[in-house]
């Protein structure tokens, strides 16, 4: 079982490398394997449930899924999307066990290591350092910086939780690693859980948990009423959430262009949906999204606790329209660390218990 989530990153990773993807995306391979492992995960769920998995899938089709169907029946995609991911992500719950974290940490590392030197013998290093997207990058060999930082990001998260005692010190040359590659959303990603972490050592983790909300509230508030002085830096987000925002509110269509309604759904998830479903459609996710961490307030998985993963994970997505994407690797990850959590009075043998880290 552990070989379906190698081969899913490998797919991913492969299908976003430059020279590879011409041959490999117009086939759509990540979404045909997800769809394949996915029902591996009805037969998994069918045979051994587990009152963690049940619960979280009941909340997130409830909140996430039915209001899809309910008031837009033209785009059943969307949430057959959704059901897809949660169920590849059950199929693949033994990526993180500690017996075999370690072998597939590995795997993958040769797999980022095969990509940068296709780049580098076949396409001259074109892709590992530039400034094709208007600023120096490092990518790696992947066409665009974003999916280079996902497939480091899952790198990064799986050594967390592999090396739990020295964890923070692995993490230090993976924020330098993204600093570099200046994407932004996964910079921040990373920065949020390590801060939750690193807090939760001396009081709850409720409480980095609150800042991290209360930045994000923040930011996005300086943005939506503070002119178009930061337009350049949010890379045009500003503008187009105004707009958005503007539209919602005096209940106006959001089709008003073709480049507005496409800008909104590849970089906001939660206003790319309410501008197909409405707000109402978007404050019944928000509860939803709400009741999986009330849910798993008390989840731990390999002794972190898992809200510090699925906290900033739902927040990321005010800067990304990737949320329950089957083609975003991000979230088979972050949904197997939800749907692996144990209680912290928990006898189960899954996860190696240990002292350290201690959270309250």
């Amino acid at each position: 079982m552990y070989l379906l989530p190698v081969a899913l990153y490998l797919c991913y990773v492969f299908t976003n490398a430059q020279v590879l993807r011409p041959f490999l995306q117009p086939f759509e391979l990540v979404h045909v394997l997800a769809a394949l492992i996915a029902i591996v995960g009805i037969t998994k769920l069918v045979l051994r449930p587990k009152t963690n998995i049940v619960t979280a899938i009941f909340i997130i089709v409830a909140f996430a899924v039915l209001p899809m169907v309910l008031l837009n029946f033209s785009m059943l995609l969307v949430p057959l999307q959704v059901m897809v991911v949660i169920l590849a992500s059950v199929a693949m719950l033994p990526m993180i066990k500690k017996n075999y974290i370690k072998k597939e940490l590995y795997l993958f590392i040769l797999v980022i290591m095969i990509v940068g030197f296709i780049d580098f013998y076949f396409n001259e290093m074109l892709y590992i350092y530039n400034s094709i997207y208007g600023r120096e990058r490092l990518i790696l060999g992947f066409w665009h910086p974003k999916e280079a930082a996902i497939s480091v990001f899952t790198i990064a998260i799986m050594c967390l939780l592999a090396f739990r005692r020295k964890w923070w010190l692995i993490q230090i040359p993976f924020f330098i690693l993204f600093l570099f590659m200046d994407s932004r959303n996964i910079t921040l990603l990373h920065a949020s859980i390590c801060f939750v972490l690193l807090l939760a050592q001396r009081v709850s983790y409720l409480v980095p948990i609150l800042i991290v909300a209360f930045a994000n509230f923040a930011f996005v508030g300086v943005l939506l009423f503070s002119g178009d002085a930061l337009d350049e830096l949010s890379s045009g987000r500003q503008t187009h959430w105004q707009t958005v925002v503007v539209n919602l509110i005096e209940f106006r269509s959001l089709a008003a262009s073709d480049t507005e309604r496409t800008f909104v759904h590849y970089d906001n998830y939660y206003l790319g949906y309410a501008a197909f479903y409405g707000l109402i459609s978007l404050i019944v996710l928000a509860i939803g999204l709400a009741c999986v961490a009330f849910h798993a307030r008390k989840l731990v998985v390999h002794g972190f606790p898992v809200n510090a993963f699925f906290v900033p994970y739902c927040f990321y997505f005010i800067y990304d329209a990737g949320l329950f994407s089957t083609g975003n690797f991000l979230n088979y990850l972050m949904l197997i660390i939800l749907f692996s959590g144990v209680k912290k009075d928990s006898d189960s043998k899954l996860y190696e218990r240990t002292p350290y880290p201690s959270y309250t």
